[in-house]
């Protein structure tokens, strides 16, 4: 299998309550996409923990911190799959190594993005800019092949890279105000590089990258034209009310893309998608049955329609 339709398994036997099988899945896999070795490390110590298997669940983070890899203190504090380690003194050590290993990672990061150039695109035309945020925990080249299609239609793709660093391989959008302003700078910039039409900026991301494209858009930091949330994700899904009752951004639209297995995010976009229309503001729901929280198998389609009903005119 490919690594998508590993993590796609995973999520949809996890979600089941078949963590033995999980664990299986996890281990038979893991030497297979060496380059996920974190990721699915992460799946093995929780996996562990949770089949009582403490001893094991502590080697497997031993090991991790004697190769190098680590976990961000939100990960091991606030995963309840944890929650039966706190306050064991191996774990404790291990938790205080692995904040060392982040911090010390997080002095050197840089902040960086990836931008996609439509093919044979004059510098002398302006072209229309697709902003894509990855997901809490993954980077901008992890999810690029998703958005890439978008420039076959002719726009320009920027990938933003959070700076905030969750694992050795992965970044993450905890800090809302750093993010955003980490983001509009990326933009700016992109502006500043390539010419841009202004009236056709749209912003979409996956899951807390998602969450943060829809506060970008509604809070007008950002003159988007729409956002694409896919299987979207919010600290305080109560925000997405404050930021309507304090502005209503003009000739916006959303599109949503959840999936069915996915609970928290198909009530956040449900919430959403009402609360938008209640304030003159269109918003397609799509609505997966059988997909978790991933992005879908045939992104690139879904991906056209959400670009196509964003830019039609709105009434």
């Amino acid at each position: 299998m490919d690594f998508a339709s590993v993590r796609e398994q995973l999520y949809e036997l996890y979600h089941a309550g078949s963590h033995a099988e999980a664990a299986d899945l996890v281990t038979q896999e893991a030497a297979k996409h060496p380059q996920h070795a974190n990721e699915l490390g992460y799946w093995r110590l929780c996996l562990a923990n949770l089949l009582g298997d403490r001893q094991l669940a502590l080697q497997i983070l031993t090991d991790a911190v004697a190769d190098g890899r680590w976990y961000s203190l939100r990960m091991l504090r606030q995963d309840p799959d944890l929650a039966t380690l706190q306050g064991d003194p191996e774990f404790e050590r291990l938790v205080e190594a692995c904040e060392g290993l982040r911090n010390a990672a997080q002095e050197t990061v840089e902040a960086r993005r990836l931008t996609v150039v439509p093919h044979k695109a004059s510098p002398t035309t302006a072209l229309p800019l697709l902003v894509a945020l990855h997901g809490n925990g993954s980077r901008a080249e992890a999810e690029r092949t998703h958005w890439l299609s978008a420039t076959k239609q002719g726009w320009l793709l920027t990938l933003p890279q959070s700076s905030q660093v969750e694992t050795p391989d992965g970044f993450s959008w905890w800090d809302r105000d750093w993010a955003v302003r980490e983001v509009l700078r990326h933009v700016d910039e992109v502006a500043a590089e390539r010419l841009v039409q202004p009236d056709r900026i749209v912003i979409g991301g996956f899951s807390a990258g998602a969450g943060l494209a829809m506060r970008l858009a509604l809070g007008g930091e950002l003159a988007a034209r729409g956002f694409i949330a896919v299987a979207p994700a919010l600290q305080r899904p109560e925000e997405i009310r404050s930021l309507l009752q304090a502005n209503v951004p003009a000739r916006l639209r959303g599109y949503l893309i959840v999936g069915g297995q996915d609970q928290r995010s198909c009530e956040l976009a449900q919430t959403a998608k009402s609360l938008l229309e209640s304030y003159g503001i269109p918003c397609e729901l799509e609505t997966h049955p059988k997909m978790g929280h991933t992005f879908p198998r045939a992104f690139r389609p879904i991906l056209d329609r959400a670009l196509r009903c964003i830019m039609s005119p709105v009434p």
